[in-house]
């Protein structure tokens, strides 16, 4: 265990950046205007040892966003899927308490440098785990030195723009469906359900909105770990909860961080105060398809797929309003060309 965490790791990434869309390209032209650079959106694929021979290598495909930070940092942060090639196994790797999967979620925080305009250096931290889908469930942390270099050099200008420039409040409702271990020896995933209502609306002079929440969950892993005791009442399965944090959008993306309690039937373990985190990527008429986290501290408690839907939204933007009919008495007519305008007809110069 101690040679997991403080072990050395090396890997390499394949990267490939675009000028960001959406409220990213709006707050990288602002720093632009401030004299720093624009900001940039990209997929990353890696491979990395994690660190002991009981761990085994880790790979991870994750979605990044650098986003400026005066003329040469840059501030980092992704989200996507990670892969352990050695996960638990009570058979095989009995000594391995790090992760119960191959199937992860991979999370990236980071900040670079740009040294010259193809060689960049920065520090950067990789997390993965999967949100007590399995047990084990430790999570690994891969905290990294990294030297990058460019093939080509883009532009730094984007020509992108916002698809949610909505000044107005807006009401998003969605469905979850995911699952939880309750911990070793159990090892049965007990299901989980949901539904959840959140506002969101514009803080001036940001490119960021406010947001609140209201959802109710059905935990039936509680039938263990309820703070009263197991139960197989279903209604003590139901857990309320309100928060507030903020959302970001950009293109078809959206990421939001919630913050809050539960308010009733709570896991003895785990406790009421909770982190939600959410990613939705729009596919059309206001209607998105979700993937969330619980957490509860900093030990991410179950992941949560599901659906989501604005009204009023279309495609990422605001909807189009239909076109009015028109009936026969209301069609314009053009009035014929006088003889002393001029005119010669439809085929004049």
């Amino acid at each position: 265990m101690w040679s997991a965490v403080t072990a050395h790791a090396a890997g390499f990434a394949v990267a490939r950046y675009r000028p960001a869309s959406g409220v990213w390209a709006v707050a990288g032209r602002r720093a632009q205007r401030a004299g720093g650079s624009t900001a940039y959106e990209g997929w990353e694929i890696a491979l990395a040892s994690a660190g002991g021979p009981g761990v085994g290598p880790q790979a991870h495909a994750l979605w990044n966003v650098r986003h400026p930070w005066g003329q040469r940092l840059a501030f980092e942060a992704g989200t996507g899927l990670g892969w352990a090639f050695a996960p638990y196994d009570p058979v095989l790797r009995p000594g391995n308490f790090i992760l119960g999967s191959h199937l992860n979620a991979a999370l990236r925080l980071g900040l670079t440098a740009q040294l010259t305009p193809r060689l960049r250096l920065g520090a950067t931290l990789t997390h993965l785990s999967n949100g007590s889908f399995a047990q084990p469930n430790l999570g690994t942390n891969l905290v990294a030195l990294r030297t990058s270099f460019a093939l080509s050099t883009p532009t730094s200008t984007s020509t992108s723009t916002s698809t949610s420039t909505s000044t107005s409040p807006s009401l998003r409702v969605s469905a979850l469906l995911g699952g939880r271990e309750a911990g070793l020896p159990d090892s049965r995933r007990h299901p989980i359900a949901g539904c959840a209502a959140t506002v969101t609306g514009p803080i001036r002079g940001r490119a960021v909105r406010w947001a609140a929440g209201a959802s109710l969950v059905c935990n039936s892993s509680l039938r263990l770990t309820h703070r009263d005791g197991p139960t197989e009442d279903v209604r003590d399965w139901l857990q309320p909860a309100l928060a507030l944090g903020a959302e970001w959008r950009y293109d078809r993306l959206r990421f939001t961080v919630l913050t809050g309690a539960v308010l009733a039937n709570t896991d003895y373990i785990m406790g009421s105060r909770m982190l939600d985190t959410e990613l939705g990527y729009t596919v059309g008429n206001g209607f998105e398809v979700t993937a969330r986290l619980r957490a509860f501290g900093f030990r991410a408690d179950f992941p949560a797929v599901g659906c989501a839907w604005t009204p009023g939204r279309y495609s990422g933007q605001e909807s189009p309003k239909a076109p009015r009919k028109t009936s026969r008495s209301e069609v314009p007519t053009t009035p014929l060309p006088s003889r002393s305008s001029g005119q010669t007809g439809a085929g004049g110069v």
